[in-house]
Order: structure tokens, then sequence, then C-alpha cells
């Protein structure tokens, strides 16, 4: 009897039924939990239905005898093209909702070929135009749950498909354009396409918090970029009206003429804004602008802003958090690090800085960063990432460095280095194994690159020892000093840094090489792009 009345109060506790269907951790398992009741089955289906990453999961939820008539979906210009071999039925519908209900995530792709029920590739975009004929799209909501979209496009009439995911609910929306793009365009224009959508997400944006719309692969092509910027500042300014709690923006690429930047420092409660600029200079009026900004990272669409820092002067947010720019040369990357010391010191928490590497007249001569034009950043208190990453080192000594540790005591994050592989007899850094006991000080630091004499012959076993770091999950240097042989590297870094568990000495030209570690992660399995 006491089973009769404990067993349906348990199946009345969502928390506990969601922790035993994760405790199984067999697919079949989880499956027949599912099946014992209703209750086991709406957890269930649930969490198997909070993310969409391929479109089959779509596909297999609809009718396997409803096929697509019309164009090729790659041809599609128009909703009214297509339509369907039957109408799905109320009650096909109903079973569908049963499990679209429950999606919040969907991110698919062009360059994702899901599979069908007999294994055959479809088109990312193929469920959703089977899923837009549904008649009661007006009153009741497919994905009614919908919160984060993220779609990958190669053919333009796949955005058209994305209409049906487009809800009210959304607090994040990302559209990029793939890299075979531009061949799809020489049959339609994107903006066919892309217009509708971007007009139906604007009236849907009240709940928007995140949006991103990367059309770099558009770049080089002059008709696309010739109306980029109006159409860009007619959607900010229909965002301004309704989407009040957007605080992330995300553009690529910005082909500005002075008018899209203004228009996007009055977006109240802008917060993160990143966007790729061209080759011409941007600016800003006296008016003031991004009141609110936390977050900015500036990359270059072409070539590098040479008028930054005076970009960042006019800047009226009071509490700058993070700053990602690219400037062409070291005066301009030393104003820009004067300005942002002495507008945010007390708040910058994050500064990523780098030099256009195409630029001739670092690869002609040795020029070498001077530290003064560091020292204004050791006034930045709260730093916990310092990337400086350059063509050319840094003038950078063991004492320097040192002070630097003491200004900066919270750094997690540190690159001060040379991004090009130079050998003994091009320049050996001051910096020695000293410096790396420096740095073993501070008790955050887990990713550090650093032009090191870590080739230097003298070094002896006791000085790598005392040296050593085990927090270090991350190590990088392209110029290493020496010369020794590779393997005395590799030996030195397993002694220095053991928590990595890959250590790679790679040559450069002539005599040069460098090394890298890291700690072994299925994020590092993934992509070692650093």
């Amino acid at each position: 009897m006491a089973s009769h009345y404990i067993v349906p109060g348990v199946f009345t506790i969502p928390e506990l039924l969601l922790a035993i269907y994760f405790h199984l951790h067999d697919p079949l398992s989880q499956i027949c939990f599912m099946l014992l009741c209703k209750a086991t089955w709406r957890v269930g289906v649930g969490e198997r239905w909070k993310t969409i990453l391929d479109a089959w999961q779509i596909r297999a939820l609809l009718p396997p005898d409803v096929e697509i008539q019309g164009p090729s979906l790659w041809l599609i210009q128009r909703m009214e093209e297509i339509s369907l071999s039957r109408a799905i039925t109320q009650s096909e519908w109903d079973r569908i909702h049963l499990y679209l209900d429950h999606v919040r995530r969907i991110s698919i792709g062009d360059e994702r070929l899901g599979l069908d029920t007999q294994q055959k590739p479809i088109w990312a975009s193929q469920p959703l135009w089977m899923l837009s004929s549904y008649d009661g799209l007006g009153a009741t909501l497919l994905f009614p749950a919908l919160r984060h979209v993220s779609i990958s496009f190669i053919w333009p009439s796949t955005l058209l498909a994305c209409q049906v995911l487009v809800t009210p609910s959304l607090r994040s929306f990302s559209i990029r354009a793939d890299a075979g793009l531009r061949d799809a365009l020489k049959r339609i224009d994107l903006w066919t396409a892309l217009d509708p959508l971007l007009d139906l997400l604007a009236e849907n944006s009240t709940r928007l918090e995140q949006l991103t719309l990367d059309l770099s692969t558009m770049l080089a092509d002059l008709m696309f970029a010739a109306t980029l910027e109006d159409r860009l500042v007619l959607l900010v300014a229909r965002l301004q009206q309704r989407a009040g709690r957007l605080r992330t923006l995300a553009f690529s690429p910005v082909e500005s003429r002075g008018k899209f930047l203004p228009v996007l420092g009055n977006l109240d409660g802008l917060e993160e804004l990143s966007v790729d600029l061209p080759m011409w200079d941007v600016s800003l009026s006296s008016t003031p602008a991004f009141r609110t900004l936390k977050r900015l990272r500036m990359g270059p669409a072409r070539l590098p802003l040479s008028n930054a820092s005076s970009l960042l002067s006019k800047l009226f947010s009071p509490s700058m958090q993070s700053i990602t720019l690219t400037t062409p040369t070291f005066p301009a990357l030393s104003k820009v690090i004067e300005t942002i010391s002495s507008r945010w010191a007390g708040t910058i928490q994050e500064v990523s800085l780098q030099i256009h590497h195409f630029s001739p007249t670092f690869h002609m001569d040795l020029v070498v960063l001077g530290w003064d034009a560091l020292l204004p950043l050791l006034s930045c208190c709260h730093l916990t990432m310092l990337r400086i990453c350059l063509p050319n080192p840094i003038d950078l000594t063991d004492e320097r460095i040192s002070l630097l540790a003491d200004s900066l005591p919270n750094l997690e994050i540190l690159y001060l280095y040379c991004k090009r592989c130079l050998a003994a007899v091009e320049y050996i850094p001051a910096p020695t194994i000293r410096a790396l006991l420096i740095l073993a000080e501070l008790e955050n630091l887990k990713e550090l690159m650093l032009d090191l004499n870590l080739g230097c012959a003298s070094i002896e076993l006791e000085d790598l020892k005392e040296a050593q770091n085990p927090m270090i999950n991350r190590f990088k240097s392209n110029v290493l000093g020496g010369p020794v042989a590779t393997d005395v590297v590799r030996h030195r870094m397993g002694v220095l840094f053991p928590a990595l568990d890959v250590v790679d000495v790679q040559p450069g030209e002539g005599a040069a090489f460098s090394v890298q570690g890291y700690v072994e992660t299925e994020w590092t399995k993934e992509d070692m792009a650093w």
C-alpha cells in the first residue's frame, strides 16, 4: 500500500524526474524511462528537444509521404513558389507540436546536410519550408519556447524558410553567410531574401538581447556593399523603437561612411558592440554616443583604423570593460593605449590589441615596440586579460615584466609576443627564465604567450624547476633565442609547465622555430587557431 501512494507523488516532482533522467546515461534507458507515463514523457521530450542542431531532427517529425513541390530549394525567391504534395492534417500538426513546443535553441546551416529517415541527405531549409505551410502560424506559434536561433546559409532562399523561426520569444538571433554564398548569388539576389527576414525580426524584437549579422564573405561584392550601410541604419532605427532589451550587436562588414556608427551610438542600453570596419576612416559627431557600452571590438574588414584613438575618445561610456582593436602602426597603437588608460583605467578588464600584419614596414626593418608605449597600461589595475600581438617583438626585460606583474595582479591571460617566427641571428629576447619565476606569483594566470629566451644554452635544470608553474594551461612563443636543439626546448617546456598535455615545436625560416603547449580539452582538439 505504501508504494501505491508514494509512486504517484514522485511522478509529480519534475525536478526529481529530471535528475533520474540524467542519471540514465544510456540513451535506450532514457527512452524506456520516458515511456513510463505522461509525466516522464514530458520530462524526456523536454530535454531531448531543447536544442536542434540538424535538419533531420525536424524532418523526422513530418509525415514521410509529404514532399515539397516547386523549383529547387536554392532557386526559390518567394514563399508562394512552393507547395506540399499533400496538406498536413490537424492531428499530424498536434503530434508535431508535442515536440516543437519544447525547442529552445536551433542552430542549422546549409553546409550541414542532415539525413532523412531513409538516410538520404536533405537541405537544412527543407523541413523549415514544410513547417511554413502551417495555417495557424499567426495564432499558435510552432516554436513558442524558442529563445536562440543561429543560421549559416549558402543559399539566400534558406533565409526565406527561416522566417518560421522568428517568434516574439527570441533572445538571440545570428545570421552568417557561408563561404559558398557568392556563387549562389549568381542566381538569387541576397536582399530579396534577407530584407523580409530582418523586417520580421525587427517586428518581433521586444525581447531580443543579442543580434549577429555576419556577411563578411560578401565584402568584395561592390553592388552589395553599396546599399549595406543604408539598410543597417534602417534596421537599427527599427530596433531602437522595439528592442528595449537589446544589449549585444555584431555586424560584419560595415561599409560605413559616417552614418552607421552615430546611429548605433544612440541605441539605448547597448553594452557590447562588435563591428568589422572598412578601409575608410569612420568618425563620430560630438553628440554623446555609446553611453552604456562596456565591450567594444573593432576588427578591420580591409585595413585597420588609423584614427582609432580619436574614435575611442568620443565614446561617452564611463565604464568600458573590454576593448579589442587593430591599428596600422606602432604610433597609432601607442595612442590607443594612452586613450584607454586615461579614460577607463578604473574599469577596463580586457585589452586586446594588434597591428595589421600586412603592413610592409615591419618586415623591412626589425622595429621593436618600446616599453614606454606599454607604461600607461600599468594604471589599469583591474586587467584580467592583456593581449598585444605584433608582427615584431616588444622591448621587454625581466625587470619590466616584474613591474607589470606587480601592477596587474589579477591577470589571467597575458599575451605579449611577436606573431612572426624569428631566429636567434635576427633577434634574442631579453626576458629569461627569471621572468617566468616572476609571473608564477600571479595566482590567476592561466594563459601565457611571451617572447622568451628559452633557447639559451646556459639554462640549468635547477633554474627550470625553480620557475616551474603548474597553473599554466597554454603557452606559446615564436622568438626563443638560442641556439639549442628542438628536443631540448621540448624538455624545458615539460619541466616549466607540467600541466601541458601537448608540446609542439615547429621549425620556421632558417634556424627559427616556435613552441606552443596546451592542456588537451575538447576545445583544443577541435580548434587550435590561437
